[in-house]
């Protein structure tokens, strides 16, 4: 999420992410829950420092195909006030982006 994004933005995407058919629950993450949750996810990465992540949401899908999720990967980069969107680590979304590449 942009750090610079307004409150009204922020309550906005947490409504364009939840109106998205895949998507089954939409949970905010504080800045301090987001690196929290990135440490435990990934372990072995010392190179993000606290303060690094911003806040963001964290979806649950529902059962979906790889490619149904990379297609709402790609509709979700799109939305005002996404900067990254990152995927589960035993299932990443690599070469899933902006470009839809």
């Amino acid at each position: 999420m942009n750090r610079r994004a307004t409150k009204a933005r922020v309550r906005g995407l947490r409504a364009e992410l939840a109106g998205e058919p895949e998507v089954r629950a939409v949970y905010f993450e504080s800045q301090a829950e987001a690196y929290a949750e990135f440490r435990r996810l990934y372990t072995c990465s010392t190179s993000v420092k606290a303060g690094q992540l911003p806040a963001s949401y964290r979806l649950l899908l529902h059962a979906v195909t790889q490619p149904t999720r990379d297609d709402l990967v790609r509709r979700i980069y799109t939305l005002p006030g996404v900067t990254t969107v990152s995927c589960d680590p035993s299932n990443p979304c690599v070469d899933v982006g902006r470009s839809g590449g």
